[in-house]
């Protein structure tokens, strides 16, 4: 399990991502994204709003 400092806040799918997750991806172009957007910033992810979407209308994570 990966732990975040106590002031931020880790996207709630880092351990159980989806296949477009770029933490479950993680080639060369898509580490920077990984860092940002994981690990603090997941609310302004395109991936993430989708998901949540996804989840608010019932249809299970990828």
């Amino acid at each position: 399990m990966i732990l975040a400092p106590r002031n931020k806040k880790l996207c709630p799918h880092i351990n159980d991502p989806c296949l477009d997750c770029y933490c479950s991806r993680l080639t060369s172009s898509d580490i920077e994204k990984a860092i940002y957007y994981c690990s603090g910033n997941f609310e302004s992810c395109e991936i993430y709003k989708l998901s949540f979407s996804h989840a608010a209308e019932g249809v299970p994570n990828q």
